[in-house]
């Protein structure tokens, strides 16, 4: 797709929504829930917004952008112009090139799923669908046993596709050796890209030192263990096991600085007068799958400035990101008169500014509006 280049050809701005109160996404009957806010974390600093207080209000209108493509538009930031941070939400529809909005079914456009970020690519993802990537780093084992969603496959490598891929998901591989087994689970999600792993140090036969490893440029910032679903300490002596013969859980929930999370849990049995040296491992990839989208109808664009002015977009060419609608419904007509259709989002995303840095958005949740033609 040609570089997004906003040329406003139609513009319906709608005047800011005060601090209504309602009792949710029915109606506009009045109670104590803010109608509009955005809450998340922007590279692991909690962030949030509500309209009607610190001056902060939403904004609505429409646009055909340079591919004429009609753009449902919100925004929710300072109501006067007064420096402050802003996040804006284009939903780019399907309807392109049309001068006679009265066909328009708005519920076709903005309804409960799941949309790919817009890219200046020729392409889009394929929400919830990716090809998934393993590979054994494990030595000197005999055997390799994959745990995956369609059930066990065996070999040093396995790769599947699969769909709804939009929560954490739980890998597994079980490695035999001469004198022991070893099992690891990774819980990988899709769109957040942190990673690390733990290694097990045997100090004696029932008595093991755990210890995290980074991958690449991911470094924990925070570590919470598990053993058997209990939350433990790790003493310096080492963390003591159970009862010998019987398998057990240690998990490691580790927190990084932009906010990401990522679980990886070990299988351990302790044997009598057996410190192990086994230890399965394995790295992955997680690829988006994409199809030809050249105009990048029904995607969404993420736009967030900050309180400096600058401006940072998930409009670029590096694919991925989530961005779902939960539920929808019909709003007030805003000042000019058009209609606003309010719903509930979740999203995680990397922004891109045009000097090349960027933010990363995680766990971002809000109730938001767009207008659009009648």
């Amino acid at each position: 797709m040609k570089q997004l280049k906003r040329i406003v050809l139609i513009t319906f701005v709608a005047a800011a929504f005060a601090c209504s109160k309602d009792d949710g996404m029915e109606n506009s009957v009045y109670n104590d829930a803010p109608t509009f806010y955005v809450s998340g974390l922007l590279d692991g600093d909690t962030i949030g917004f509500t309209a009607g207080e610190q001056n902060y209000a939403l904004t609505t209108d429409f646009v055909l952008d340079t591919d004429s493509v009609l753009t449902l538009r919100g925004k929710l930031g300072p109501a006067d112009g007064t420096p402050g941070p802003s996040l804006s939400i284009w939903l780019r529809t399907g309807i392109q090139g049309i001068s006679d909005f009265s066909a328009l079914n708005v519920s076709d456009e903005v309804n409960e799923r799941s949309y790919a970020l817009s890219s200046t690519t020729q392409q889009s993802a394929i929400p919830g669908e990716y090809l998934v990537s393993l590979f054994s780093t494990s030595n000197l084992a005999t055997s390799y046993q994959w745990k995956l969603p369609e059930g066990i496959f065996l070999g040093n490598a396995a790769s599947f596709s699969i769909r709804g891929f939009t929560e954490e998901l739980p890998i597994s591989l079980r490695c035999e050796y001469t004198d022991c087994s070893s099992e690891i689970t990774h819980y990988l999600h899709p769109t957040l890209d942190c990673d690390a792993t733990f290694n097990l140090t045997w100090l004696t036969d029932n008595r093991v030192m755990p210890t995290v490893v980074s991958r690449e440029t991911y470094t924990p910032v925070q570590v919470d263990w598990y053993l058997n679903d209990e939350q433990v300490e790790i003493p310096l002596s080492g963390l003591l096991l159970g009862s010998y013969g019987e398998e057990q859980t240690l998990r490691a929930e580790m927190t990084f600085a932009d906010g990401c999370r990522k679980k990886v849990s070990r299988a351990v049995k302790p044997v009598p007068g057996l410190a192990q040296n086994c230890s399965a491992e394995f790295i992955y990839n997680i690829q988006q799958l994409t199809t030809q989208n050249p105009e990048q109808l029904h995607t969404v664009e993420l736009i967030y400035t900050d309180e400096n002015g600058k401006r940072f977009t998930s409009l670029h060419d590096r694919l991925g990101g989530q961005f779902e609608i939960h539920s929808t419904a019909e709003y007030k007509r805003n000042a000019t008169g058009w209609p606003t259709k309010r719903f509930t989002f979740s999203a995680n995303a990397t922004l891109l500014a045009n000097d090349g840095s960027t933010i990363q958005l995680n766990r971002l949740f809000g109730h938001f509006a767009v207008a659009y033609p009648n």
